[in-house]
């Protein structure tokens, strides 16, 4: 079989399939890129909740050698999320802090907390919603 025939043998049908095999390609290399995540099928990949009991962290300017008390100092986090997201969920990735970097001069102070939460996990409820920070040394 020469070449001349090798090609233009069945070439419309030799052409789509090489589009169709771009394009498919196309679709893959952006969503890839873009973190595209189709989504998940409750039945398959249901949602679980988990609860953490997380320390609170004091937030404060860099060389601010102040010490505090945090009344209490852990707070109880409620997260839903994929099964396979909350598995490699650690108390390390999920934060719970006071931010002090802009006070100075106040000794005791009742602060909001906050929480630093990675992708794919919901923060359903957290308890308590504020803590007494006291300042124990200057």
């Amino acid at each position: 079989m020469s070449l001349r025939a090798l090609i233009l043998n069945n070439f419309w049908l030799k052409l789509f399939s090489v589009l169709l095999a771009t394009l498919i390609w196309f679709a893959i290399h952006f969503g890839i890129a873009n973190d595209f995540r189709i989504p998940q099928n409750p039945i398959t990949n249901p949602t679980v909740t988990q609860f953490l009991r997380l320390p609170i962290r004091v937030l404060t300017q860099p060389g601010d050698s102040r010490v505090f008390k945090v009344d209490p100092d852990e707070v109880i986090v409620t997260v839903t999320g994929e099964g396979a997201v909350l598995r490699d969920l650690t108390p390390k990735t999920i934060a719970a802090y006071v931010d002090l970097a802009n006070s100075r001069s106040a000794r005791e102070t009742n602060q909001q907390i906050k929480l630093n939460i990675p992708g794919g996990v919901t923060v359903v409820n957290f308890a308590p919603r504020a803590v007494n920070v006291e300042q124990v040394s200057p």
